[in-house]
């Protein structure tokens, strides 16, 4: 049984049920906004998503109250903090704030609500703002192989210093804030890494002709490879120096948008990915770039449901993204050999989520096989799936007969000491008290993370298809 569920009929009788008029004459898709007319005669715009799955509600009727200046003030003041501003123009304007030390600083409104507080004050707390002599810090600089200290004097934790790097490039840096947070020589860091040479190696051994940093397809930015043969470009992103503090939370996406309306398509490959997954990397870019020899039928592979152990194992060693917990587990195999998995996760009552789709080899068909099982031997109404752009365009999906029903924002996950990438499921507030050492329960997600040394990085989006 197939139902496409978001339909404009699905759509309008879930408003009308909470008493709403819909206003627009045309459905698309769930992160489309949609205009709507409450009971009380408001109108305004809202993503189906947003109205379904989050409850949201009118905006005037259900929204938070415009905060006055005078409201501001008290629940600043009350922390022992005094506001200097004279006037409140709204969250995303920064407010002059003194701290109980008399310390200065200036966030905005929802930060200070978060638990942004004084910099220095906290500094300080740790031993940071500490005098410290200037044979002190040659000694805290120096330790990194080759870099020396150029300036005589050490005026305090926020005045840059003159520093050279290995290769005897000079640049200013603040010690504390930047330099023991990871950052070293701007110019050495737009060299190619080790693993940038290491993937344009590996290409080459492909027997492809590639460009090394071309910025002509879309200019004025860079890609590190490009293999004009097939029309693909790669690029390699260190995980620090592609984090939130170094980019735009859509720069990947930016990039990968631009390649595609230039004819090309994007890989975005993340370090931690080339690092830990090295052969799962250079199969998929193999499978990518149809290079794959061995192939195999689908008409000539058994398909079974499979304990999730095995599902597991297969997985972590055949999925760039690993093993994800799944209600139903199915393999192909040929002559008994497991050569592909796919599960679902169940969400609600007959909705799944094609979690998870990976084979050992190329095996013609295997996807749409598996999902006809799937299918014809399990009750479902409707079925989720979703494609990161960063690997993938989706196309799979439309052969196996789903359809596109959106695409995502990017997403981020996080990571700590440049190395792995968590999900960000892994430090919800009922995780974060468990696994963080510094714990406040009272700040959000974020502060918390940020006061821990862990960093967000953001991916391209996803696309979601149904079925």
């Amino acid at each position: 049984m197939k139902i496409y569920k978001h339909s404009y009929e699905f759509a309008k009788g879930i408003i009308e049920k909470e008493g709403y008029q819909l206003l627009s004459k045309e459905y698309h898709n769930a992160h489309e906004k949609l205009r709507m007319l409450c009971d009380k005669d408001h109108e305004f715009e809202m993503k189906f998503y947003c109205f379904y799955n989050n409850n949201q509600r009118c905006s005037v009727c259900f929204g938070t109250p415009k905060k006055t200046y005078d409201f501001v003030k008290e629940q600043i003041e009350k922390t022992g903090y005094k506001l200097l501003s004279t006037d409140y123009k709204g969250n995303k304007v920064k407010l002059k704030i003194q701290c109980d030390q008399g310390h200065e600083y200036e966030p905005h409104y929802n930060s200070f609500q978060q638990g942004r507080r004084c910099n220095k004050c906290k500094y300080i707390k740790q031993g940071i703002l500490q005098k410290h002599s200037i044979d002190h810090v040659r000694t805290q600089i120096e330790k990194e192989e080759g870099y020396k200290l150029l300036s005589e004097e050490y005026l305090g934790a926020f005045k840059k210093l003159k520093i050279q790097c290995c290769k005897g490039h000079e640049y200013e840096v603040i010690i504390y804030n930047d330099f023991r947070n990871g950052m070293r020589c701007p110019k050495c860091c737009h060299s190619q890494s080790k693993a940038e040479i290491e993937i344009l190696e590996y290409i080459k051994s492909l027997g492809f002709e590639v460009e090394e940093r071309n910025r002509t397809i879309i200019p004025p930015f860079e890609l590190d490879i490009v293999i004009p043969e097939k029309k693909i470009a790669i690029e390699h992103c260190g995980l620090y120096w592609h984090s939130e503090d170094r980019i735009d939370k859509n720069y990947h996406l930016d990039k990968l948008n631009y390649c595609n309306r230039s004819g090309y398509r994007l890989i975005t490959i993340f370090e931690d990915e080339w690092f830990y997954k090295n052969e799962i990397v250079k199969n998929r870019l193999k499978h990518i770039f149809g290079l794959e020899k061995e192939k195999v039928y689908a008409r000539r592979c058994e398909v079974k449901e499979i304990d999730v152990l095995i599902a597991k194992n297969f997985i972590n060693q055949y999925h760039v993204q690993g093993y994800r917990s799944s209600t139903i587990c199915l393999g192909a195999y040929e002559n008994d050999i497991l050569v592909a998995v796919i599960t679902f996760t169940k969400r609600k009552e007959k909705v799944f989520e094609l979690s998870r789709f990976c084979t050992s080899k190329s095996v013609v068909g295997i996807a749409g096989k598996l999902l006809k099982h799937f299918k014809h031997n399990y009750e479902w109404e409707s079925i989720v799936t979703f494609a990161d752009r960063r690997w993938s365009d989706g196309n799979l999906y439309e052969k196996i007969g789903m359809k596109v029903d959106g695409t995502l924002e990017p997403d981020y996950s996080y990571f700590k000491n440049n190395r792995l990438r968590f999900h960000k499921f892994d430090f919800r507030h009922e995780q974060m008290k468990n696994k963080l050492e510094n714990y406040d329960p009272l700040l959000s997600e974020r502060t918390n993370m940020r006061n821990n040394g862990w960093l967000r990085i953001y991916d391209c989006g996803k696309i979601r298809y149904v079925v």
